[in-house]
C-alpha cells in the first residue's frame, strides 16, 4: 500500500482512477484495523487501552463479559454513530445507564471500575 502511495507521489500527473484506488484502499484498511481493535480488545478483556487508562469496561446488560459477537455488534452500532453525525450518542444524555446507540445495538453497558 505504501510503495504504491510513494509511486503516486513521484508521478508527474498520477490518473484520478489511480488516486481513487488507493485512498479507497486505505480507508477500507482502516476501517478493518478499527473494527478488528475495538472487537479484540473488547470482547477478549472488555476494554480498550483507553478504557483501562479511564477505569471504564463494557460487560452485557446482566454484567457478564461481553464476547466478541457483542463487541462486533457494539462497533458496528459506532459506525451507525458516525453515520448519524453523532446523534446516536445523545441517547447517553437520556439513559440511566448511559447506554449509547453502540450499547443499545449490542445489548452491553460501560461500568465504572
Amino acid at each position: 500500500m505504501w510503495l504504491t502511495i510513494a509511486v503516486l507521489g513521484f508521478r508527474r500527473d498520477p490518473d484520478l482512477l489511480d488516486v481513487t484506488l488507493v485512498s479507497l484502499g486505505v480507508l477500507l484498511l482502516a476501517v478493518a484495523f478499527h473494527v478488528a481493535y475495538h472487537t479484540v480488545l473488547v470482547g477478549g478483556c472488555g476494554q480498550t487501552v483507553g478504557k483501562m487508562l479511564l477505569g471504564v469496561a463494557v460487560v452485557r446488560r446482566d454484567g457478564a463479559p461481553a464476547g466478541y459477537g457483542r463487541a462486533l455488534l457494539r462497533c458496528v452500532g459506532g459506525g451507525l454513530c458516525i453515520l448519524t453525525l453523532g446523534l446516536g450518542r445523545l441517547t447517553v444524555l437520556f439513559t440511566r445507564e448511559r447506554r449509547g446507540l453502540s450499547d443499545l445495538v449490542a445489548g452491553t453497558r460501560p461500568v465504572s471500575l
